[in-house]
């Protein structure tokens, strides 16, 4: 276990290397995050999953284990970040990089047409922030997207 000495939150760090490589942070059974490394991509990292117990939202964890996939990422000599943006939490982080990033549309059947080439990191974020009925199937209360944006960041 570690402590972090600016926010105090306790963690684990769990890390596989080869052909599956990854790392994953842990604070509690339900918040942690996990990055990964494809060995097809060598220089790059995704950020797979930032899951920060909805108890626990609103203190800076789910930064804190952003901040750990980042530093994480850099220390393994990647070039390249990417962040699978798969609801509006998660979408906000990505400001932190709006001047060199590309976005990248990941289709879903049956959604309108976006071509987040031609928007900035901001105006992507925006997009999911505001289109609200293009993402939230009805009744849903979880907060998933049902459409899902990469945001691939130098590092």
């Amino acid at each position: 276990m570690f402590t972090d000495p600016e926010t105090g939150f306790r963690y684990e760090r769990r890390i596989t290397d080869g052909p599956e490589a990854s790392s994953t942070f842990v604070i509690t059974p339900n918040t942690s995050a996990l990055v990964t490394y494809p060995e097809q991509y060598p220089d790059t990292a995704n950020i797979v999953a930032i899951d920060v117990d909805p108890n626990q939202r609103k203190n800076g964890m789910g930064s804190f284990l952003f901040d750990l996939c980042v530093k994480d990422a850099r220390e393994r000599g990647c070039r390249y970040l990417e962040i699978l943006c798969a609801n509006e939490r998660t979408a906000a982080m990505c400001r932190r990089f709006s001047e060199d990033a590309v976005i990248i549309r990941m289709p879903v059947p049956g959604k309108p047409e976006f071509r987040p080439t031609d928007l900035t990191v901001d105006e992507a974020v925006d997009y999911l922030a505001t289109c609200r009925e293009l993402f939230y199937p009805e009744d849903n209360e979880s907060g998933q997207l049902s459409e899902h944006v990469s945001v691939i960041a130098k590092l």
